[in-house]
């Protein structure tokens, strides 16, 4: 009677036990962890690159980096924790503000060796001037490699450093601000629990470009370029070319915007281009150069867009449908070349500033007579930039001068002697950092130059830009990636994009085109189509020109991956070539976030593991001792099967292999642009 309630009791436990845990839901394998740690995902790492010189950028060789945490609200707190003798390692966060050389002297390790990581807090007020770029960007792929010239007074360098073992993350909003609330909670940096930050940024590569490509661990940088003629190009013709970038650089890959660094002069340029194709088509076709614009991806990491162009068309390589036009522009019937680079600054003087080299070739000099002639007309007060600079300030233009110095170019910019963006390729050039007004002064002054440029003789309309399309096309390169103009064009009418990175990203080909060459490809395509002509699989467009979406058009894609790699197509490897080009890789990596929990006390931690081993050990002596009184040994014990005698196969047995279910195979997806 005794064994059967103490039984009975035992089973109404357990049943108890189980409505509890009813309660909760244990199908989640995380469920434990997740009542441990909290996960962060979607913050903006600073990531590794290599070049053929070694690693840039920040790296971390091994996952499970965990630190106590310090939240640092002020200068002085700052400086008090850099200056302490102590050392333990932390991560520290801080205002996104304090994240500069006068606070925080990445340059000099020694003086930050036991700062373990960096979180930033992104959600406050813009430092005067932040710029992690070179004091002359790219110099050394420039026409000026040995000139100690500062473009950019505020860069630092920081982008093109290393900083080994060494997490740097910019965090969202929302997650900086819930672990500033729970260091508020538990302020005391000494005593126990305390909140600590366990760090999964393990980057594959290591050591340079040629080893990680060499073993299948990075990927060249390079995205597509795009360019589009109003008309079938004409190699009998000479070409008058404007061109601009579309992407940008900074720190944190995820969160570069590039709003003055790279979106004025796109918007620009495409603004441009629009007022051009308002001009009646026969009067276009009678001019006498041809009117062609370009847009260049990777030019953030050394010109890789343009300098791809320029050694494909002086060796007249090309791939694809596109190969047949390509082939008609020649780099020695290019007669001038414009160029718009950072002409948005809202902070800048209210001029524009023309940049050449010096002295001015004949194709030169009529450029900038040509752009005098037009600024007072187009609203610009456009000057000639000082003197006292090299030459043309880092731009696409250089990569065209390398190749031939004899060409005429110029380039349009905000600013003078020295860049008027304190935050050039820096998460800081946002919306804000831009002014709709002057963009679209500088693209009417492009379209009416341009026009003048391709005749002599022959009068046209004066064109205007449309500042409307203007502010539009900032704020969807910018803010709203799914805004009307792009929606249904660009993107998908049902994907909801806001802001996004214009950074260039690896090299993939046409099959992962990013927004903005998409948008370029997809504006140019509308206004460079002068006269709709269809096109079917089996009436091909006429030479010269591609069929996309049932048109023939003169839009096309460039694969912008730099002239250093080759692709070898027996090993599926990319090696490098010619080191003389730009030699950019992003390093592979499994799934980038941190997660933080509290840290006990060691000294309770030991006492929570004694106390769990007692407890395991004592169920299993309770286990024991219960176990024949309560008739567990039968329940635990398997059962014994029960003899039988052996059968006599009446038939021979069937050794056939079984028939296995096939799974069904997908059909290749197929897209029919026609």
């Amino acid at each position: 009677m005794g064994r059967i309630r103490l039984r009975s009791t035992l089973i109404c436990m357990l049943a108890y036990i189980v409505f509890l845990c009813s309660c909760q839901d244990y199908s989640d394998p995380n469920f434990v962890a997740n009542q441990i740690y909290r996960e962060f995902v979607g913050d903006a790492p600073c990531v590794l690159l290599l070049t053929k010189d070694g690693e840039v950028g920040c790296s971390f060789k091994d996952n499970g980096l965990s630190l106590p945490l310090s939240h640092l609200r002020t200068e002085q707190e700052i400086r008090d924790f850099i200056s302490h003798t102590t050392e333990e390692k932390r991560a520290i966060i801080i205002d996104r503000t304090y994240f500069t050389s006068a606070y925080i002297p990445l340059d000099e390790p020694q003086k930050i060796r036991h700062i373990g990581a960096i979180l930033l807090r992104h959600n406050v007020s813009a430092p005067a001037a932040f710029s992690p770029a070179a004091a002359y960007p790219w110099q050394n792929f420039s026409l000026h490699p040995s000139s100690g010239y500062a473009w950019n007074p505020s860069g630092n360098g920081w982008a093109l450093k290393q900083f080994s073992h060494f997490p740097i993350v910019l965090m969202r909003d929302d997650d900086a601000d819930f672990l500033i609330a729970k260091l508020a909670a538990h302020p005391s940096q000494a005593s126990f629990p305390q909140w600590s930050v366990e760090f999964n940024y393990q980057m594959w590569a290591t050591h340079d470009a040629s080893l990680c490509l060499d073993r299948h661990f990075c990927l060249p940088l390079g995205s597509e370029s795009v360019w589009a003629s109003f008309g079938v190009l004409n190699p009998s013709k000479q070409v008058v070319l404007g061109i601009a970038g579309l992407d940008a650089s900074g720190m944190f890959h995820d969160r570069v915007i590039g709003a003055n660094t790279a979106v004025s002069g796109t918007v620009a340029m495409l603004a441009a281009a629009h007022a051009i194709s308002q001009v009646d088509s026969t009067i276009i076709n009678s001019l006498d150069k041809q009117l062609v614009f370009a847009f260049f991806q990777g030019e953030a990491f050394g010109y890789i867009g343009s300098r791809a162009f320029v050694h494909d068309l002086v060796n007249g390589s090309c791939e694809g449908a596109s190969c047949t036009a390509f082939q008609q522009l020649k780099l020695t019937n290019i007669a001038a070349i414009l160029e718009a680079k950072q002409v948005g600054n809202p902070g800048a003087s209210s001029s524009l500033f023309v940049h050449t080299e010096r002295p001015a070739n004949r194709d030169t000099a009529n450029l900038l007579k040509t752009l005098m002639l037009n600024a007072g007309a187009s609203g610009v007060n456009l000057q000639n930039a000082s003197a006292a600079t090299p030459g043309i300030p880092p731009s696409s233009l250089n990569a065209f001068l390398l190749a031939n110095a004899g060409l005429g170019g110029a380039v349009i910019t905000d600013h003078d002697a020295t860049y008027s963006n304190p935050y050039y390729d820096s998460d800081w050039d946002g919306k804000d950092n831009v002014d709709a007004a002057r963009v679209c002064k500088a693209a009417t002054l492009i379209a009416r130059s341009m026009l003048d440029l391709a005749t002599s003789t022959q009068e046209h309309p004066e064109v205007q830009a449309d500042c409307a399309l203007v502010t539009s096309l900032l704020d969807c390169l910018i803010s709203n990636a799914s805004c009307e103009l792009f929606s249904g064009r660009v993107l998908p009418a049902n994907v909801r994009v806001g802001e996004f990175s214009h950074y260039v990203g690896v090299f993939q080909g046409e099959g992962a085109v990013p927004v903005s060459s998409k948008a370029a490809f997809e504006l140019l395509f509308n206004w460079t189509l002068q006269v709709p002509s269809t096109c079917t699989p089996k009436e091909p467009c006429p030479s010269g020109q591609v069929c996309y979406k049932g048109n023939c058009t003169s839009t096309f894609y460039h694969n912008a991956i730099s002239p250093a790699f080759a692709y070898d197509g027996t090993t599926d490897k990319y090696r490098i070539v010619d080191s003389t080009h730009p030699t950019f890789t992003e390093s592979y990596w499994a799934r980038l976030n941190m997660r933080v929990y509290q840290k006990e006390a060691p000294a309770l931690e030991v006492v929570i593991f004694v106390f769990g081993l007692v407890e395991t050990l004592v169920a299993a002596a309770l286990l024991m001792w219960l176990r024949p009184k309560l008739g567990f040994d039968i329940v635990l014990q398997p059962p014994r099967p029960p003899p039988q005698r052996r059968q006599v196969p009446q038939t021979r047995p069937d050794n056939r292999r079984p028939e296995v279910a096939q799974a069904p195979v997908a059909a290749p997806l197929r897209e029919d642009d026609s």
